[in-house]
């Protein structure tokens, strides 16, 4: 069963781009590549992309300047506890906002893409 995109998802996916902007590098915000998106391996999702890796130091600094965690799954939405962070490592605990989204079948990845390479000024999402 597909989970729904909320509005508060929404919010929170577009607080993080924000923020990426802000804190990723141009050369590190050039990596992004629509058409090699995939969330579910792990230098090829947006951290993966972006990083090189989604479990990397640096991916965990970006998430950690730019977001809270979202969910302890991917695949069903389960709300991690209060006052959890992101660090480095093989097993990651949460995901963040942006990485929950683009799971959803519905979500416009094309369109985060192309925000937070500055192609479009605006994300509708």
């Amino acid at each position: 069963m597909e989970i729904e995109i909320t509005q508060e998802l929404k919010v929170l996916v577009k607080e993080e781009a924000e923020k990426l902007k802000e804190f990723a590098t141009a050369g590190e915000l050039d990596e992004l590549n629509f058409l090699e998106l995939n969330p579910g391996k792990l230098r090829h999702c947006i951290y993966g992309q972006m990083t090189g890796y989604c479990y990397s130091i640096r991916a965990s600094d970006l998430m950690s300047s730019c977001t809270v965690p979202y969910s302890f799954d991917l695949e069903a939405y389960t709300e991690p506890p209060s006052g959890a962070k992101f660090f480095p490592g093989a097993a990651r605990l949460f995901f963040s906002p942006i990485e929950f989204y683009i799971t959803r079948s519905d979500s416009k990845k094309k369109a985060l893409i192309d925000f937070l390479k500055s192609k479009s000024e605006t994300l509708e999402l």
